[in-house]
């Protein structure tokens, strides 16, 4: 098989059984495979998410926010095209070979959170100088932060180990089992209806409750995709 295997992991709107019309936020892990790391970002957006949340979770109305915290490529000619990948996509273990390859000055240690050894990466590559004068001001707070969860570990969990999403997962804020639906009466355009009332749906509520603006955007959408 040949592309990448993407791993994303993001929130969702969903419909509250207990809240009426009220919509609540829910957390969504998924795999899926990509052919190419060309713009991967877009093609999960706008080729895989509506697709795999409407058919995994039946309550969903809308995603939220979206992130690739991992890929695996799945023949020869895509580990070639791995080495090339953009820091915004490397998991830890990609992003530790990368600092001592390129001999970057950042000590992963201090950065327990993906998305923030990320931009610590990234920044070190753009301006070495610049970041370590930035990192001096910072450390004693990345330090406390470490110590805070070293005492508190069941606080501060690791982002490249999310804590797994399964279609029956209920939010904290909702009781009760979900709604039953058959997988195999999900067609496309079945998806495609649902989805189009869902967001109409959404957009009311929207209106209603006075908010206005984009959803929130990813770090990820911020960058440009490779």
């Amino acid at each position: 098989m040949k592309g990448f295997k993407v791993k994303v992991v993001g929130e969702y709107y969903a419909r509250s059984e207990i809240m009426g019309e009220k919509r609540i936020v829910k957390q969504y892990e998924f795999e899926a495979n990509i052919p190419s790391l060309t713009a991967a970002l877009s093609t999960v957006k706008n080729k895989l998410l509506t697709p795999v949340l409407s058919k995994a979770h039946s309550d969903y109305i809308m995603y939220r926010t979206y992130h690739i915290t991992g890929i695996t490529p799945l023949d020869e000619a895509s580990k070639q095209q791995m080495r090339k990948v953009e820091i915004v996509y490397m998991d830890r273990t990609s992003l530790v070979s990368y600092i001592k390859d390129n001999l970057l000055p950042v000590d992963s240690r201090l950065y327990p959170d993906l998305f923030k050894l990320r931009i610590a990466v990234q920044d070190a590559k753009t301006d070495p100088d610049a970041y370590l004068k930035k990192l001096e001001l910072r450390r004693p707070d990345l330090e406390m932060d470490l110590q805070i969860g070293d005492l508190n570990p069941e606080l501060h969990k690791q982002e490249e180990t999310p804590p797994s999403v399964s279609i029956a997962n209920q939010s904290k804020t909702e009781t009760g089992p979900s709604p039953n639906v058959d997988k195999k009466d999900l067609t496309p355009a079945s998806i495609a209806k649902q989805t189009t009332e869902r967001v109409e749906g959404l957009n009311q509520d929207m209106m209603k409750t006075g908010e206005h603006g984009p959803l929130d955007q990813t770090v990820d959408e911020e960058l440009e995709d490779i």
